[in-house]
């Protein structure tokens, strides 16, 4: 009688993996959920037109990132953790120079969301 084989597929891994670590953080940041857009979602203020939509974290760098929903309008923004939670750097649109950014540790990945000035 032959091995049996386990149901895991090498491409249902990947995936997973992916999803794990899809945000740019760290494998252990992920693991805990610290990127992901649900956990994100759930520290900052949201209207409720955007409490029906799906949030989407496009980056995310330790403990700054780029949350928007599947909603019309603007709905992106930069946020920060601060003890543990998730506040408002910016919301779009926004006017903030990309020095004022600096002087408030904003990552450089995230230089190509501000204005120079």
């Amino acid at each position: 009688m032959g091995h049996s084989t386990p149901a895991v597929s090498i491409a249902a891994t990947a995936t997973l993996v992916v999803a794990l670590v899809g945000c740019s953080g760290t494998a252990d940041d992920a693991a805990i959920g610290s990127c992901a857009a649900d956990r994100i979602e759930q520290d900052l203020d949201v209207a409720d037109h955007l409490a029906a939509a799906n949030p989407t974290v496009a980056e995310c760098t330790g403990d700054w990132a780029v949350i928007r929903w599947d909603a019309p309008g603007d709905s992106q923004r930069i946020v920060r953790r601060v003890d543990s939670t998730w506040v408002d750097y910016v919301r779009f649109p926004h006017d903030r120079c990309w020095s004022t950014a600096v002087e408030d540790s904003v990552p450089d990945s995230l230089r190509p969301y501000f204005i120079d000035c």
